[in-house]
């Protein structure tokens, strides 16, 4: 199944009839095919354009929750709640610059979260200086294999894990680190939703019009 000049899929039919396939159903059938391709892709589109709305929603939702606190306390587990809701996680942190340093502020999940509340470490470590340089989030598919990663507080059950620098003024003032116990599970589309630009205007305007298709056969059917 073709669409766009790209391969998506396969149709599979079975005979218990040798020989009941001809040159003439494969062409017939590729064309369908073909037809098929291009429904599901537009379904695709529609699926993530419905998902970049909801996402952008909850981010404003958040924005505008945490505009409204003042006090660290509150705005760090605020934080921390509402992450869970734009993207899932098993345990999440707070990490602040202060100075030559950086201290983990807060934290949800941990297993042990005494040992990891208010740790400090040296600012130079190797993943915080790969945020900063590239104010772009940072992930690690799997942590058993990558020597730059550190278990704070004996989180030994991370496996993923994501970085995302928290930036204001057009200077990083911390960073927030998402956990996960499954290998290659957090994607940075979890915090930067795909924009609407990446999805062609010609699919967005066929899948408008197969809805309105639908819309008016309903209407019509009523009456």
């Amino acid at each position: 199944m073709f669409t766009q000049d790209k391969l998506i899929g396969f149709i599979n039919l079975d005979s218990k009839t040798a020989g009941f396939y001809t040159e003439e159903y494969g062409i017939l059938v590729q064309t369908f095919a073909n037809q098929a391709a291009t429904a599901i892709e537009n379904a695709r589109l529609f699926v993530l354009e419905q998902k970049r709305r909801e996402n952008a929603e909850t981010v404003r939702q958040a924005t505008t929750a945490l505009s409204n606190l003042l006090d660290l306390p509150s705005l760090h587990a605020a934080i921390l709640e509402w992450l869970q809701k734009i993207t899932p996680y098993n345990s999440a942190s707070i990490l602040m610059v202060e100075g030559k340093h950086i201290r983990i502020a807060a934290a949800r999940g941990l297993p042990f979260p005494e040992k990891a509340m208010g740790m400090v470490f040296p600012s130079d470590n190797i993943l915080c200086k790969i945020m900063s340089k590239t104010n772009e989030p940072l992930i690690i598919d799997d942590c058993n294999e990558d020597p730059r990663f550190e278990r704070w507080g004996d989180n030994t059950n991370v496996r993923g894990w994501m970085g995302v620098p928290m930036i204001t003024g057009g200077q990083v003032i911390g960073y927030i680190a998402l956990d996960s116990h499954s290998p290659a599970h957090l994607h940075k589309t979890m915090l930067s939703p795909p924009k609407p630009s990446r999805i062609k205007q010609q699919h967005r305007s066929k899948i408008h019009v197969c809805l309105q298709r639908r819309v008016n056969g309903l209407k019509n059917w009523k009456s």
